[in-house]
């Protein structure tokens, strides 16, 4: 599997948190692929075989959706070689672009209009002629050409700025110390983060903590996990459990198995 990401144009980085792409031969079975939730929303291009989310009824993956925030993992079937290329927005991304909207929470992959349509046809010749930064570029180009240049309203600007603080602290920040560090009462701040980032800035605060968890696993799935649970504000193991194992569908203990049976497998 090959994963590259880039920053956007310093005039994007306030909504979006990468570029990024992803490439991989299924050609030889159907795979089955479990996509770990994460504090962002996606906007997917799918350039390459076939794939298809997984569910009560199975869909197709449009060739470019929109997929919003999840708080359990998405499954797709997938075959051929998997062409992705993705734009990762953060919670309040998406509003400032003409034609993206929120998605809701758990939803499936949405469909998107004509224009962001015009994106694939443009991506999928570049697949096989250009390099990742020439093909990141051209997307970077095309999120500038549908950006409203306009100054975000203060309501917007604050949610941006409360859930900056939530990124960077890696979702370690009392709600009512992040209203005041907003200029936001409590309740003032959890109705506009829910208006315009789609969830409440505690689930918000959760996920962002739950992803930074797993990407330490998917790293180093040998680290203690009692040191993990302190390091990231647990005050004990079976809240850091109950919490991770409602995002991942597995406890701590088994997706850090999961990861390093995965490390194993991908070892030349």
């Amino acid at each position: 599997m090959s994963y590259q990401e880039m920053l956007p144009d310093v005039q994007l980085q306030a909504y979006v948190r990468c570029i990024w792409t992803i490439d991989e031969d299924h050609s030889d079975a159907d795979s089955h692929e479990s996509a770990t939730p994460d504090s962002y929303i996606e906007l997917i291009s799918n350039l390459g075989g076939s794939c298809h989310v997984q569910g009560e009824n199975e869909s197709r993956l449009p060739d470019v959706c929109l997929v919003g925030l999840q708080d359990k993992p998405l499954m797709f079937r997938v075959s051929g070689i998997t062409k992705i290329v993705g734009v990762r927005f953060y919670p309040w991304g998406v509003l400032p672009f003409k034609g993206l909207f929120m998605p809701p929470l758990n939803s499936l992959p949405v469909a998107l209009d004509a224009r962001w349509d015009a994106l694939s046809a443009v991506l999928k010749p570049m697949t096989q002629t250009n390099t990742f930064q020439e093909i990141a570029a051209r997307v970077e180009l095309f999120l500038l050409s549908h950006f409203r240049h306009e100054q975000p309203d203060s309501d917007l600007a604050q949610v941006q700025e409360a859930g900056s603080r939530l990124y960077a602290t890696n979702g370690q920040t009392r709600i009512d110390d992040l209203a005041a560090y907003c200029g936001f009462s409590s309740r003032q701040l959890e109705r506009q983060f829910k208006a315009l980032a789609g969830v409440s800035p505690k689930k918000l605060a959760r996920a962002i903590r739950f992803e930074m968890i797993a990407l330490r696993l998917f790293t180093n799935p040998a680290m203690n996990l009692l040191d993990l649970a302190y390091e990231f504000g647990y005050a004990d193991q079976a809240h850091f459990i109950h919490d991770f194992k409602a995002f991942a569908q597995l406890t701590p203990g088994d997706f850090a198995e999961a990861m390093r049976s995965y490390t194993m497998q991908s070892a030349p």
